[in-house]
């Protein structure tokens, strides 16, 4: 806007100053008049209020999102990690464990084994309540109640190195061993010793 006013107040300027020269006489007429059209557009141009630009908006800030939950993995890691680094401030387990033992005499490892016992059952029973289930003695005779299942699995063994352990479980059956299997998981092989006892009992 401020350019075209300009450029229309040189244009009057313009036409002014050629109606003053003597060669545009037979033109003078229609001179005054272009030199009249063009101040009343200046006039209009400056009472015509300038046409502002809106301030540019602010953008607006996205409320801040909670942090997603830890992985139940990761948090089950902390926790063994965090088991672990009490039994070794009061037990000295990793430690004992990663030791070489070899050039120590058996009075040696059996004293530090000691103390390793000593600090690893405190953190035990600082932070669990274990007891035994029968408060019987090693060995001794235990009668079973009326009506317990004498069908049970019982786990013989494992198999493999620990990245690709096998279980091997053996199912009874009123005290008579009906089958075995051998599975990735105990569950499976549980499951596969019960169905080679059904076919024994067929």
């Amino acid at each position: 806007m401020r350019v075209a006013l300009i450029v229309g107040v040189l244009l009057v300027l313009a036409v002014n100053g050629a109606a003053m020269a003597p060669a545009t006489e037979p033109f003078r007429p229609y001179l005054t008049d272009a030199t009249l059209a063009l101040s009343v557009l200046v006039l209009i141009g400056l009472l015509l209020p300038a046409r502002q630009k809106p301030p540019p908006s602010k953008p607006q800030a996205e409320p801040a999102r909670p942090a997603p939950p830890a992985p139940a993995t990761a948090h089950a890691e902390a926790e063994i990690v965090s088991f672990l680094g009490m039994l070794q401030e009061k037990g000295r387990l990793v430690d004992f464990l990663m030791d070489d033992i070899n050039p120590y005499n058996d009075a040696q490892v059996g004293a530090a084994a000691r103390v390793v016992h000593a600090g690893c059952k405190r953190v035990l029973q600082e932070h669990f309540n274990i007891h035994p289930l029968r408060t019987e003695d090693e060995g001794s005779t235990v009668q079973v109640p009326v009506g317990y299942a004498a069908d049970e699995y019982r786990l013989v063994g494992t198999i493999g190195p620990d990245h690709q352990k096998q279980f091997q479980v053996e199912v009874t059956v009123k005290g008579e061993p009906l089958g075995q299997a051998i599975g990735a998981s105990k569950k499976e092989a549980e499951q596969e010793a019960a169905r080679v006892a059904l076919d024994a009992l067929k």
